[in-house]
């Protein structure tokens, strides 16, 4: 079996468990003390889950971070979940279509608002995934606006340099492509459920 087929068979815990998890238990790491070896499996398999999302550079960026706040007099306890769940927010947002409490935010009244105003939706799905909650704090919503605008502007410049045959930013192009239908899909969801519910 090649390297690449190693690859893709391997599971998502797995990786987290290559990456993270063994070379730092490898380094002493460890559960505080009392606790039981079944405590310990099922708090391990709940960090690869949180982690999963994360590329290969993300968890290695993890793993330092591990090493250098672990808990306990020595360090050497495992951080808590919470605090280990925090900083993989901060590298990779966890996706707003795992999270329905904040996903609905597009399926209300507000979803169709954004998405009447150029740039609004990519950017209020982007505000959201970081934050975990929806830009109603005094400024934020001039902030998302303004960032809206300039994302617009932006996006505009890349296709007419890409309509022209010059270089121009794909990966800027890729990203807002891919977060608008994301967000454009919660949208129609969630008009749709307004739908059925004004018919029943």
């Amino acid at each position: 079996m090649t390297e690449q087929d190693c690859t893709k068979t391997e599971s998502k815990r797995a990786r987290v468990r290559r990456l993270v998890i063994d070379p730092l238990a490898a380094g002493g790491m460890r559960g505080k003390h009392g606790t039981s070896p079944d405590t310990q499996r099922a708090f391990l398999d709940r960090v690869c889950d949180e982690l999963a999302r994360l590329s290969d550079r993300q968890l290695v960026m993890m793993r330092g971070w591990m090493e250098a706040n672990g808990e306990g007099s020595a360090k050497c306890f495992w951080p808590a979940f919470v605090s280990i769940a925090g900083v993989a927010q901060g590298l990779c947002p966890r996706p707003i279509e795992e999270l329905p409490e904040l996903s609905s935010w597009f399926g209300s009244r507000a979803g169709p608002e954004a998405a009447g105003v150029p740039g609004r939706l990519v950017e209020e799905l982007r505000f959201i995934e970081r934050k975990r909650r929806p830009p109603v704090m005094v400024g934020e919503a001039a902030m998302v606006a303004r960032r809206a605008a300039e994302l617009h502007s932006d996006v505009l410049r890349a296709r007419e340099l890409r309509d022209c045959g010059r270089m121009y930013d794909e990966a800027l192009l890729g990203r807002y492509d891919r977060d608008k239908a994301r967000a454009e899909a919660l949208v129609a969801k969630g008009e749709a459920g307004r739908a059925a519910g004004d018919a029943a």
